[in-house]
């Protein structure tokens, strides 16, 4: 992969990013809900991470080592958020599973960042791998 995929992919995972972060803020305010839930802090934490992605487009357009640091910060911040959800989704199957909640539904639990992760994985390995 050259830098200029790598800024491509950057690009798209940023964008994405950027999209389900605004939903995400907007939905507080409007009260709606779709498969993407009112959350302010964590839209506000998505457009941060785009923002990360997003700065070091440039940089990898011109060929730059440096807009790597960008792409491997970015990831490295969709998967920490992604676990973090993933395991708040096993938190509350396990609570399920005890009886402590009345249900478990899957699809309430698949969170949007947990979405951008498994995206995100192919250039989290790929950029891991250069790096070692």
């Amino acid at each position: 992969m050259n830098f200029k995929n790598i800024g491509l992919y950057t690009a798209l995972i940023g964008a994405i990013t950027a999209i389900v972060g605004i939903f995400e803020i907007l939905f507080v305010f409007t009260g709606s809900e779709l498969w993407i839930p009112a959350d302010l802090f964590g839209g506000l934490a998505l457009l941060v991470i785009a923002a990360v992605y997003l700065s070091g487009i440039g940089e990898l357009f011109t060929k730059k080592e440096e807009g790597l640091s960008f792409a491997l910060t970015g990831t490295i911040l969709t998967m920490v958020f992604g676990i973090l959800y993933t395991l708040m989704a096993g938190a509350d199957w396990l609570m399920y599973t005890l009886g402590e909640a009345d249900e478990f539904l899957i699809i309430s639990e698949l969170r949007p960042e947990i979405l951008i992760s498994i995206a995100a994985l192919p250039l989290t390995i790929y950029l891991f791998k250069r790096k070692s």
